[in-house]
């Protein structure tokens, strides 16, 4: 009776394999899913540009949250830097030129004009003094190794329980810990 029980369920575990539908051809790789954004809970103690803030961090994670989880996890963080990295280098030697930061820079003031108004010019200053931190060995020029090995040290000062990814809350976080700096005589 046993070997009989035994049989009928390995028949049954492996019956998948034999059936029609498993000798179709695999499916194709399904396509990164796409995570919307939920936005940020409103909350009236918080101003409106902190809320915008956050929203910004909110989209940010969705663009690179493969598995839609809400949380940026080691390799995603890897493919944000490594395409803010690609887009930045316009020509495409693997190298941030000098040119090329300041067209960063000058981008990030058209864009931000409508989103940070009179803020736009300190913000932007805040991205050249972070892009001559970048360039670790001062000769001018940012390489993808520059650039990853900032990006990884930031994301290890904000990933605050030290698992190696950042959820929401600790990329909220850094939002607050900078709210302080968004004001124009500071």
């Amino acid at each position: 009776m046993k070997r009989h029980a035994i049989f009928i369920l390995i028949c049954f575990l492996i019956s998948p394999i034999f059936s029609p539908a498993f000798a179709q051809a695999p499916a194709a790789a399904t396509p990164k899913k796409e995570c919307t954004p939920v936005p940020p809970p409103e909350d009236p103690k918080k101003s409106p540009s902190l809320q915008r803030n956050y929203q910004r961090r909110y989209e940010e994670t969705a663009a690179f949250d493969k598995n839609c989880d809400g949380i940026l996890q080691p390799d995603e963080l890897k493919e944000s830097t490594a395409a803010k990295f690609k887009a930045a280098d316009l020509n495409k030697d693997g190298i941030l030129q000098p040119g090329e930061s300041q067209a960063m820079v000058d981008n990030f003031k058209k864009s931000g004009a409508t989103e940070y108004g009179n803020l736009t010019d300190i913000k932007a200053q805040r991205l050249e003094t972070r892009l001559k931190k970048i360039d670790a060995n001062n000769d001018g020029t940012i390489s993808a190794e520059e650039y990853d090995a900032y990006y990884y040290e930031r994301y290890n000062k904000l990933d605050k329980d030290k698992d190696g990814s950042l959820n929401i809350k600790e990329y909220e976080t850094d939002v607050e810990s900078h709210k302080h700096r968004n004001k124009p005589n500071h």
